[in-house]
């Protein structure tokens, strides 16, 4: 009996995967959107799009993934590039 209640309800309201890929869609769509206008850019274009910070927050996520693989030099030397792009980072 409360396994067929369940079952209308899921029906009727949806499961928790499917309310959360609901609530998530919408922001999907716009990053997508919006990759989509950065494949039209050329590489000049995308260059002068890259402000220091972005940078320096692209030399931290790969420092902190080679350090993930056990690779203290290369994390060192990414690390370093971004505190010396962004010191207040």
């Amino acid at each position: 009996m409360i396994g067929m209640f369940n079952k209308v309800i899921q029906n009727f309201f949806g499961n928790k995967s499917d309310r959360d890929i609901k609530a998530l869609l919408p922001r999907v769509q716009e990053i997508n959107r919006y990759g989509e206008s950065l494949t039209a850019l050329s590489n000049d274009e995308l260059r002068a799009k890259t402000t220091e910070e972005s940078s320096a927050v692209f030399d931290f996520t790969l420092g902190s993934i080679a350090y993930q693989l056990n690779r203290p030099n290369e994390a060192a030397k990414y690390l370093e590039s971004a505190t010396r792009k962004f010191p207040t980072y």
